[in-house]
């Protein structure tokens, strides 16, 4: 199928098909333009899907058979699409004899045959049955932009992770702002490399940065160009071709496209993409982060940033886990306090994520349970109620930011290696350091196994012994002794209000649900 690129002009709207290159020589030009009957901007597009079809049929007859008159030939057939008669002529003989031809001229020729033809099949014949047969009407085409309307809609309907969803939205829509709209059919491999071109100029951060606030991604791109500010890296880029590589699949599997244009297109290879790319944090840039003095100047204000790094320190729970957490996850099992992590806080990553994390006394000693106590004689249910456990990029959003924007440079570190993610990192290196089995300390880092039963039933008897895996941990950190609980300079006020406004949202939210 030829695909028509619409040009619109003072004179009204054109349709411009490129000669494939090997027949260029007998139809004497690289491109065909028409111009389109005057319609609304779907009608145009279908009169250009219908010529387009055409052309295709015809390039694919001249490439099997001599044509005397390739000019005529394509003017016919042009100009009855244009007028919307793509017709199938079927001639019909006796004894179920059916020839189908694809044009007019076809159907002429075929015609003066016809006798000979017949006498062949059956010699007591000489007359037919014939007619042309004009083809089921056109269906239309799917369009990318309410294609990707419809695929954004159902996959909502999945309920994936919020983040998933978003960045889902973000890369697919993306590509929908800088592709003209068109017959899913059409997309191909043309428009993949536009967007991988586009991709290579995108700004980091470009949908917060002053700059580039409030354009449109062309805008975007076309500013980029000027200022050249820094790029996406290639593992981010491919984060993109992958969820683009999701739509187009759903597009093959709805046989709205016959390939996925992205099959096989990657931009790192295997070993690269899955090259470490985070460690571990260093004994010596452990202590740089908990520098008294450092965290005094930056941690003191707000729980979250008080209580998450040294939570993720001590027990090698991930950011998601920790920042959802409710005041009656910290509990106490067997005379054990620790933080109990489970699917009523919130999400997780796998079954294998439940699981009872035994506190070190460092922990304890720094005044967890008395900030646990206020917490709950304010009636507050959040361990943390400054954290952005209800934000759209879900619960630890806000603290990741603060961590690798703020708090991470101040003390110095700026290793793309090191994340937040790196305490987890570290304490298993620390756990295998100290000698620890890869059953003990998935324990810790909830990588023991993928039964829910398995995961999460708590062995009391267990936990002294785990209880003294994570003191051994912890004198082994050997970070500088951090300030206690009642350092925090909290306004509870504050906070009181804040979980009550967002519980006033939640609550508007599920009676909107219900409705």
């Amino acid at each position: 199928m030829a695909k028509a690129l619409l040009l619109d002009r003072p004179s009204g709207t054109f349709a411009r098909f490129l000669v494939p290159q090997d027949l260029r020589a007998q139809v004497g030009r690289r491109y065909l333009v028409r111009r389109l009957p005057p319609t609304d901007r779907d009608g145009v597009r279908l009169v250009g899907a219908c010529m387009g079809y055409a052309l295709g049929r015809v390039f694919q007859r001249m490439r099997t058979e001599p044509v005397s008159d390739p000019k005529k030939l394509l003017d016919d057939v042009l100009k009855a699409a244009q007028r919307g008669d793509v017709l199938e002529y079927i001639i019909q003989g006796p004894n179920g004899f059916m020839l189908k031809v694809d044009d007019a001229a076809d159907h002429a020729r075929a015609m003066e045959a016809l006798p000979v033809i017949l006498q062949g099949l059956a010699p007591t014949s000489t007359s037919a049955n014939v007619s042309p047969v004009p083809s089921a009407p056109a269906k239309a085409l799917p369009m990318l932009h309410a294609s990707v309307a419809l695929f954004l809609t159902q996959l909502a309907e999945k309920n994936p992770a919020a983040a998933t969803l978003l960045e889902t939205r973000h890369s697919v829509e993306l590509f929908r702002d800088l592709t003209r709209d068109k017959p899913l059919a059409e997309i191909g491999v043309e428009e993949c490399d536009a967007f991988r071109a586009a991709l290579s100029l995108w700004p980091a951060r470009a949908r917060v940065l002053p700059d580039y606030k409030g354009l449109t991604p062309r805008a975007i791109i076309a500013k980029a160009k000027k200022l050249k500010p820094p790029g996406l890296n290639v593992r981010t880029k491919e984060k993109h071709l992958d969820r683009l590589r999701v739509f187009f699949n759903w597009s093959v599997q709805r046989r709205w496209m016959s390939t996925n244009p992205l099959t096989g297109v990657r931009l790192q290879s295997k070993a690269q993409k899955y090259a470490p790319k985070r460690r571990g944090f260093t004994r010596d840039e452990l202590k740089r982060l908990f520098d008294p003095a450092l965290r005094r100047e930056h941690c003191l204000t707000e729980p979250s940033k008080f209580w998450v790094p040294l939570l993720a320190l001590y027990t090698g729970a991930r950011l998601r886990e920790l920042a959802q957490l409710r005041v009656v996850d910290v509990r106490q099992i067997a005379n054990v306090w620790g933080i109990d992590i489970t699917v009523d806080a919130g999400s997780l990553k796998n079954a294998a994520s439940q699981r009872f994390v035994p506190l070190p006394d460092a922990i304890l000693n720094a005044g967890l349970l008395d900030y646990v106590q206020a917490l709950t004689e304010r009636g507050l249910d959040r361990l943390f109620p400054d954290g952005s456990w209800d934000a759209k990029n879900g619960p630890g959003d806000r603290i990741s930011k603060w961590w690798a924007r703020t708090y991470m440079p101040a003390a110095g570190l700026d290793d793309d290696a090191l994340v937040f993610h790196s305490f987890r990192h570290a304490l298993a290196s620390m756990g295998d350091e100290l000698g620890f089995t890869e059953a003990q300390i998935g324990a810790i880092t909830g990588h023991q196994g993928t039964s829910v039963l398995r995961t999460h039933y708590i062995q009391a008897g267990e936990l002294p012994e785990r209880k003294l895996r994570m003191n051994a941990l912890a004198v082994a950190f050997d970070v500088p002794l951090v300030e206690g609980y009642e350092a925090l300079a909290l306004d509870w006020l504050k906070l009181e209000k804040l979980t009550e406004r967002r519980t006033a949202v939640a609550n508007r939210a599920a009676q909107n649900f219900k409705r």
